[in-house]
């Protein structure tokens, strides 16, 4: 599979990595999920999808069935994004994930992991995409503490995590997307003060 290198995850969390979807480059929002291919690219890159399960969306999924997914799917991380945004917003965003939640169409299947055995859900339909989805969205509220979700310390990057450094002290989504860039403009601010 390509085009998979233009998906981030930094969060530390795979419902926080979906929020992360859209960003800022240039202070342009950039949306990284255009199309339904990419959905499912993300699926398979985000590991909540196996490049089988793929194959068979893409040869035996109605075209009409995983555009309408791509479009729930956008939907579900607006209403994360709003939820994680705003605690006003927040009833309402969680009834989105959990009508999400609420729909079927997810099978398991007892894998075997490098550490034992796990179970893996799967989408059985185009119609289990988004609810996949919004379990891992889900994630965010029922496994995470609060306090260490953070958004990114750069006021022009969109980006969220969880800080799951020792110390708790993580500022930046990356630093190799905004930290290095705030250490060099301090640098260059720094010094350009000093010249007489």
């Amino acid at each position: 599979m390509s085009g998979q290198d233009h998906f981030i995850f930094i969060a530390n969390h795979p419902g926080l990595d979906f929020i992360n979807t859209r960003m800022k480059s240039k202070n342009q929002l950039v949306e990284l999920l255009g199309s339904p291919a990419d959905l499912l690219q993300w699926m398979f890159a985000a590991y909540l999808m196996s490049a089988a399960d793929i194959a068979f969306a893409r040869e035996n999924w109605p075209a009409e069935a995983l555009h309408k997914a791509f479009i729930d799917a956008l939907r579900l991380r607006e209403a994360g994004l709003r939820a994680m945004e705003s605690e006003v917003y927040r009833a309402k965003a969680l009834g989105i994930v959990n009508e999400y939640l609420a729909r079927p169409a997810i099978a398991s299947e007892l894998v075997a992991t490098s550490s034992g055995y796990a179970l893996r859900d799967y989408p059985v339909s185009a119609e289990g995409l988004v609810p996949l989805i919004a379990r891992q969205v889900s994630g965010i509220f029922t496994d995470l503490d609060a306090g260490l979700i953070k958004k990114c310390r750069n006021d022009k990057c969109v980006l969220y995590f969880y800080d799951t450094s020792k110390n708790h002290a993580r500022s930046w989504c990356s630093m190799e997307i905004c930290g290095n860039r705030a250490k060099a403009a301090k640098h260059y601010q720094t010094h350009a003060n000093q010249v007489p």
